[in-house]
């Protein structure tokens, strides 16, 4: 019993220093504003995040369809990842030409110097096959990440995280991501 009991203490104790050391890779620069919120795949979690920036009362842009040519009338960009077949439907846009999309303007905020904040409110049912891909790719090109995690996309993000050093802060459920970007941008 003694020994079952100091394995969940040192596991406790490793998991504090973790958060601990994680939540210091955030740093205390603000993000700046106007930003620009788009989706990437279409999902309906982009309509979320702009309902909790709205709350914030930031000075931001909604445009699920961005293009490129827009991306330097602002000083940051969150990129709301998850793929949606029914919402490229409603857009009218392939797959194909939304992860176009997406790299260009990924592609022109490192031009501009506009940070670029990932954000994935979708939990598991916005991973998988058809997500996968461009939640890989955002991360790889973001200044942040913020995310609503649970046991099973934990690991996954923790992975992106690590790869491309990437500092998050990730929240229970989408309406606490609302204290994370007003931590990010105010």
């Amino acid at each position: 019993m003694k020994r079952v009991f100091n394995s969940c203490f040192l596991v406790l104790v490793i998991v504090i220093f973790a958060s601990t050391s994680f939540a210091a890779e955030w740093g205390e620069q603000k993000v700046a504003t106007p930003v620009l919120i788009t989706s990437v795949g279409q999902s309906p979690d982009a309509l979320m995040v702009k309902v909790l920036l709205k709350r914030l009362k930031l000075d931001f842009t909604y445009d699920n369809m961005a293009k490129a040519d827009v991306v330097g009338q602002f000083k940051s960009i969150i990129m709301v990842v998850g793929f949606s077949g029914k919402g490229l439907g409603a857009a009218q846009i392939s797959k194909k030409d939304e992860i176009e999309r997406a790299e260009r303007l990924l592609d022109e905020a490192k031009a501009k110097n506009v940070t670029v904040v990932m954000a994935h409110i979708g939990g598991k049912a916005r991973l998988g096959a058809g997500s996968n891909h461009l939640v890989d790719m955002v991360a790889s090109k973001s200044d942040y990440l913020v995310y609503v995690s649970d046991a099973e996309v934990e690991p996954v993000f923790r992975k992106m995280i690590d790869k491309y050093n990437l500092p998050a802060k990730s929240a229970p459920k989408i309406s606490s991501t609302a204290s994370v970007f007003k931590e990010l941008y105010q």
